[in-house]
């Protein structure tokens, strides 16, 4: 409830009190810290932030559900290690998107886009404006903004994916859907994505032949 107000002291003291009690098992305390992580990367602790998720992969299991969340922050992080200040701008876009606060958040990260010349950061905000722009139901904003991710990048296979995904389940033009998803299968025969989306192109095709 306080990090949907933005009152992040308030959040931080409270789990700090949690931390310090004998309610918790090692396993439950993990998680009161990524809590605790949640609020660090909305103050922008970028270095603090890094350093502690890095113990944490360390003392977790790899087989819990959000393992690999934490090292999605993690590669943000890395992203961002250079930028303090975009970084900041960043962190501030993530708390409207908490806060449900979806224009503001596109505001903030189109501006930070504006600022930025790291192509990394640029097709991250891209990528991110994107999804959020999905929830505002503008898919053809949404497809200009993937379609503006570099083919170098880091996430241009999710791009593709999510281009493809908006023809599929929000267009519903499954003709191009089709298209994308079979063009995706032949530019990156070995992504582990590729197991799903066969299924959904066979799913696509005996439909059509209905």
């Amino acid at each position: 409830v306080t990090l949907a107000k933005g009152d992040l002291e308030t959040g931080m003291e409270i789990l700090n009190q949690e931390l310090n009690s004998r309610l918790w098992n090692d396993d439950e305390k993990i998680k009161l810290r990524m809590k605790q992580n949640q609020i660090l990367f909305y103050k922008s602790e970028i270095d603090f932030l890094f350093d502690d998720l890095t113990i944490i992969t360390k003392e977790y299991s790899m087989e819990e559900n959000d393992y690999n969340d934490i090292i999605d922050i993690m590669r943000v992080l890395i992203v961002f290690k250079d930028s303090p200040q975009l970084f900041k701008e960043y962190s501030k876009a993530q708390l409207k998107i908490h806060q449900n606060k979806r224009t503001e958040a596109i505001n903030i990260l189109n501006s930070l886009s504006y600022e930025s010349e790291d192509i990394l950061i640029k097709d991250l905000v891209s990528y991110q404006i994107a999804n959020l722009l999905i929830y505002q139901n503008k898919p053809d904003e949404a497809l200009d903004k993937l379609n503006s991710i570099s083919e170098e990048s880091i996430y241009d296979e999710l791009s593709k994916i999510l281009f493809a995904e908006v023809y599929d389940y929000i267009l519903m033009d499954y003709l191009y859907a089709k298209e994308y998803y079979y063009n995706f299968l032949k530019t990156f025969p070995n992504s582990i994505y590729n197991e799903p989306i066969r299924l959904r192109l066979k799913e696509i095709m005996e439909t059509s032949i209905q």
